[in-house]
């Protein structure tokens, strides 16, 4: 099979059969197919910075860059964040960077010809030094401890098994350290433990199944035959392939990739779930000091699309996608004079809270909460602040923040042992409305904008609230599991059910009537709006042939006047990067 033929996520997913010896790349006849979004990424010594292969700005070709983990720690990158930097500037596809033990200098693979060719370049750019060529075309590169060696998959022969090497950085010299049984395709994915007397590597059978080997080394040499760690699956588990592995920075564990991130002891045993994944991951990095570990998954892009509300012509506001990335969006919400909008994002490889123009240009992060993952953000009716909710450090309990909407430290306006989530402003500003399970079942309640002590608002239940703009009512959903949107009079009275089938998170209110999102619609979802002159409820026109409409965090935000409203739509499959401590 040829991969460069290949669709963009064809194309990794050639690339992990193929490093799992499954089938062959052949040689590079089209070299303009390439992964969408950031792939390969490697971490710098201290977890702080990023190293990955990205063809920005949809270019026909990947190259290495380098970009800071904007909220790790969180005094890294405040405001603005910086382009990343680019190392690599070659008219070939550039691959697989590998941080150096000292932080110093990024190794990585170029794909030319028949062969990948392997260079190191400074971490802070520069020129590049090639330093040999490997026959496959794919050669994963791992770094020794001190720095002298990179270990490589290369092959002796065209039609050779895969094979482990070292290559001398000083003098580029190499040598054999494993050599794949007959009945096997061949071994990959090295990794060297942090004292360098252990390789891991992956070995694959030529039934197709994979296991984690482990080569010791003296020195720079092998030293006796490798031996298989032992692996305890659980009998249900299925025979997902390897598709990336690392040692943990103390070199007691192994962390690999199978049908989601496990870490298993370097003695063998039951692997330990770390996160399922979203999608299919790819590959992944360990920092050499402290926990942090980065990966990149296959998942679908998800977009910001605008379009024409109730009360505009579509002609004004046609469908227009302003915000498409491969990093996660969602929670839009508008700004009352309409000039700008907010969401949460993975941009900077946490949910942070994010800003920009209606375009989607200018984006600014404004919430730094490093590990404390950030989401359902509302603007202030002067557009000065922003609210939003936080997971506690142990990520099962909820806060609500408040931050300036020009940038600086969020201020934590909850501290109590329950779920406090989905925040939103009164008109007067003078209370911030919240849902919160407390008392033990969700609730809507409400707390001065200033911090202090919080006042229940429903007593039969309450999920995500919005206060009218006339500052009338509070519309809210009564449940998670109960889809209808209620209300109730701001200075008190009665609760009303105001529609059915609305999913508490999918709603979005503007003055004349709400917007709803309806995901179950088949045979695809939709987004209708509720008039509260006619009490009729309209399909909103315009949207895309081939929308797939879809919950993300609260999906849709209106604009003033009902004029155009956003809403989450999902994308192509693309590369994601993620990161987390371990």
């Amino acid at each position: 099979m040829n991969c460069w033929r290949l669709s963009r996520v064809g194309f990794i997913l050639c690339l992990l059969l193929a490093s799992a010896g499954i089938l062959r790349c052949a040689e590079v006849e089209n070299t303009e197919a390439f992964p969408q979004g950031k792939f390969d990424p490697t971490l710098s010594p201290g977890g702080d910075q990023v190293a990955f292969a990205w063809a920005s700005e949809g270019g026909v070709h990947s190259h290495i860059y380098v970009d800071q983990l904007c909220s790790w720690p969180a005094s890294s990158c405040k405001g603005r964040r910086e382009a990343p930097l680019r190392l690599t500037t070659n008219s070939a596809p550039d691959f697989g960077p590998a941080w150096s033990p000292d932080g110093q200098e990024i190794a990585f693979w170029r794909r030319a010809a028949k062969v990948g060719q392997i260079f190191l370049v400074s971490a802070r750019g520069g020129v590049e030094r090639r330093l040999g060529d490997s026959m496959v075309g794919h050669p994963q590169l791992a770094w020794s401890p001190d720095g002298r060696y990179l270990a490589f998959t290369d092959r002796d022969s065209p039609n050779g098994a895969s094979a482990i090497f070292l290559l001398s950085v000083e003098k580029a010299s190499r040598r054999r350290l494993t050599t794949p049984p007959a009945e096997t395709l061949g071994d990959d994915l090295p990794a060297l433990s942090p004292d360098g007397r252990t390789l891991a590597f992956r070995r694959t059978l030529r039934a197709g199944t994979a296991g984690i080997y482990f080569q010791a080394l003296d020195g720079a040499e092998p030293a006796g035959p490798a031996q298989r760690l032992e692996v305890r699956w659980e009998a249900n588990h299925g025979a997902e392939p390897i598709t990336g592995l690392a040692w943990t920075a103390d070199g007691m564990a192994i962390i690999f990739s199978s049908a989601g991130l496990w870490q298993v002891a370097a003695s063998g045993g039951a692997p330990a779930r770390l996160t399922e994944g979203e999608g299919r991951i790819t590959t992944l990095s360990v920092a050499r000091h402290g926990h942090r570990l980065v990966y990149a998954e296959l998942v679908p892009e998800m977009e910001m699309w605008r379009t024409a509300g109730s009360s505009a012509y579509l002609q004004q506001y046609p469908p227009t996608k302003i915000i498409a990335t491969p990093d996660d969006v969602g929670s839009p919400n508008v700004s009352r004079d309409g000039k700008q909008i907010t969401w949460a994002s993975y941009l900077s490889g946490t949910w942070e809270i994010w800003k920009s123009d209606i375009d989607g240009k200018n984006a600014v992060q404004l919430s730094f909460l490093g590990d404390v993952p950030t989401g359902s953000p509302r603007w202030s009716p002067n557009g000065k602040h922003v609210v939003f909710d936080g997971k506690a450090e142990d990520g099962l309990l909820n806060d609500i923040y408040v931050v300036d909407a020009t940038g600086g430290e969020a201020q934590r306006l909850t501290s109590s042992p329950s779920v406090d989530i989905r925040p939103c402003y009164s008109k007067d500003q003078r209370w911030i409305y919240f849902t919160s399970n407390r008392t033990g079942t969700f609730q809507i309640w409400k707390i001065p904008a200033e911090g202090g002590e919080a006042i229940q608002v429903t007593k039969q239940g309450g999920y995500v609230a919005f206060e009218s703009l006339d500052g009338e009512f509070l519309y809210y959903g009564k449940g998670r599991s109960e889809h209808s949107l209620w209300r109730v009079p701001i200075e008190g009275g009665a609760e009303t059910k105001v529609l059915d089938n609305v999913d508490p998170s999918n709603f979005a209110l503007c003055e004349s009537g709400v917007y709803v999102l309806d995901a179950e619609a088949k045979p695809r979802p939709e987004i209708h709006f509720y008039s509260f002159a006619t009490q009729r409820r309209t399909l909103l026109p315009g949207l895309p042939a081939d929308t797939t409409v879809v919950p993300s965090g609260t999906s849709l935000g209106a604009a003033p006047g009902c004029q155009w409203l956003l809403f989450m739509k999902e994308g192509p499959v693309s590369s994601h990067l993620r990161a987390f401590n371990y």
